[in-house]
């Protein structure tokens, strides 16, 4: 490879040349960009590339005389470096020797991306006829290529480019969708990097060398508070912003919908909207724990006018670990008509099966003599609810099970079968369940 001296004066000059012919027209139709002279050139000479390029950006009579196109191909020349250099970047960050190239580079880049924000901004504005429109053009041609590539990799720039253009979200005549858009996409690439098993401490093992420092999207996450309040449109939150917040933002955003009377309005009123699954989805994610949730769903499965689709959803919300939770269930199963024990006794078994044999053998030792007295054919229904999806699901609940677990399990399923054997009516079905 030529010495940074000799690519200075040969490849710069080349390049630079190129850029400038015919009125720069290489650089404006794209060409430039194909040809990927980039990928072939040491960082200090795209960071110069670069910085030319904008320069063709920066007097708003010239760009007055360019066609849209034209100017387009400018931007996207710009974002091709852009891009090239954050690959380039993200990979030298996991050497651990190359911590010196690695910030040199990631300053100049940073310095780019200021100086990218600031011409192409004011590159759109000569044509944009609205605030808008401006915003909506540079999203396009700038912010949206650039998340497709390689620099969403590297969170720490990905901040420089938020603190750059964060003054959009206080533009009045830019519309709150444009905003919210804008910040979606922001809020996943600043997210908390998911733990790993390397997180896990004194465990004696070293994890490999990563030189990316970490960053966090509270910024972006309160910039979204404010531009829509949760309480307005609850789905988006659940559908675009749930996922990409950590456990404190998860418990702020819950703050918002921690009111009983609210959220039992919601999804009683529900009338085939689907703000159900969202509002089920809301109590299943957000409290911190099974009592927290316990009161809302309570009042919720008490309430007379609950369909059935919204209270299978939240029967398995209670947590059969959970004492309170446990009792509604079981007390749920004495009532006077079959039809509405079965499906208590469902309910039971799928709040059940979210947990392992401990749980499982409290509810069989509860179920097994809660039954004695149901008679075919309503008895015939009743095994069938043992299962989750096949018997497969018994034979895994065994292999999680303790020898001790394991005994007791088999020990009830067999007082469960005599119980059945001394019956005045047996039910047959068990029998074949049970081989």
């Amino acid at each position: 490879m030529l010495s940074l001296e000799a690519q200075s004066e040969h490849l710069l000059s080349f390049i630079l040349e190129l850029m400038q012919m015919q009125n720069q027209v290489l650089l404006k139709n794209g060409q430039l960009r194909s040809a990927d002279l980039l990928r072939h050139s040491r960082w200090h000479i795209v960071v110069a590339v670069t910085k030319k390029a904008l320069v063709s950006l920066e007097n708003a009579e010239t760009v007055q005389a360019m066609l849209s196109w034209e100017r387009n191909g400018v931007v996207a020349f710009v974002v091709h470096a852009i891009d090239t250099l954050s690959s380039r970047l993200h990979s030298i960050a996991y050497r651990e020797g190359a911590f010196q190239h690695q910030t040199e580079i990631e300053h100049a880049l940073a310095e780019i991306l200021r100086l990218s924000v600031e011409h192409i901004m004011a590159a759109f504005r000569v044509s944009a006829p609205s605030d808008e429109a401006l915003v909506e053009t540079f999203t396009v041609h700038f912010l949206l290529p650039l998340f497709a590539g390689s620099l969403k990799r590297y969170p720490p720039l990905v901040e420089v480019l938020f603190d750059s253009i964060k003054g959009i979200f206080d533009i009045t005549q830019v519309s709150k969708k444009t905003k919210v858009d804008i910040a979606v996409d922001f809020l996943r690439a600043l997210k908390k990097k998911t733990p790993s098993v390397f997180d896990i401490p004194k465990d004696g093992i070293v994890p490999p060398y990563c030189g990316i420092k970490e960053t966090d999207n509270d910024a972006v996450f309160h910039i979204l508070l404010r531009l829509e309040h949760p309480r307005d449109n609850p789905s988006f939150y659940v559908k675009h912003v749930l996922d990409e917040l950590r456990e404190q933002q998860r418990d702020l955003l819950w703050t918002y919908f921690n009111d009983p009377e609210y959220l039992c309005a919601q999804l009683l009123n529900d009338e085939g909207s689907g703000n159900g699954a969202v509002f089920v989805k809301i109590l299943t994610e957000l409290p911190d724990s099974p009592r927290a949730r316990f009161p809302f769903v309570k009042v919720l499965l008490d309430h007379p006018k609950i369909n059935d689709s919204i209270a299978a959803a939240l029967y398995p919300l209670l947590d059969v670990s959970d004492a309170p939770s446990r009792e509604l269930l079981q007390k749920n199963t004495y009532t006077r008509l079959f039809t509405d024990r079965h499906r208590a006794y469902q309910h039971l078994m799928i709040a059940t099966w979210a947990h392992g044999p401990k749980e499982y053998i409290l509810t069989m030792r509860f179920l097994i003599p809660r039954i004695r007295n149901e008679i075919p054919p309503d008895a015939q229904l009743i095994p069938e609810i043992l299962f989750k999806n096949s018997a497969d699901d018994i034979l895994h609940l065994w292999d999680q099970a303790t020898d001790d677990e394991a005994s007791e399990m088999a020990e009830l399923y067999l007082a469960w079968e005599k119980q059945n054997d001394e019956a005045v009516s047996r039910v047959r079905i068990l029998r074949l369940l049970s081989v």
